[in-house]
């Protein structure tokens, strides 16, 4: 149903989301977004003043539901793909203050 991956960023107030998806399937159902509220908060209650994501800089979706969840754009960069075909594509990041209200 979905797969979520965090680990620490380099700066210890900040905490940095690796990868978060949900099925097709069970997209528009709040699913992504009870799995993301439920992450940030548990950040929160660890101390973390904030958090970042990388998304694909042409998935729009993704975009908007980040956007929509008080998420802000904060730079522009590249993916850096592992696999038996390396390659990077065009990503963004975004940043959230876990201390403030979507």
């Amino acid at each position: 149903m979905h797969h979520a991956t965090a680990a620490p960023a380099k700066a210890a107030a900040a905490w940095s989301i690796r990868a978060l998806f949900v099925l097709p399937d069970w997209q528009r159902r709040g699913v992504g977004r009870a799995l993301l509220t439920h992450l940030t908060d548990a950040l929160r209650t660890l101390g973390y003043q904030s958090a970042i994501l990388w998304t694909f800089r042409d998935n729009p979706a993704a975009r908007a539901f980040y956007e929509a969840g008080g998420w802000k754009l904060d730079r522009h960069g590249d993916f850096d793909l592992h696999g038996p075909r390396p390659m990077s594509t065009p990503a963004v990041r975004y940043v959230r203050r876990l201390n403030a209200a979507p």
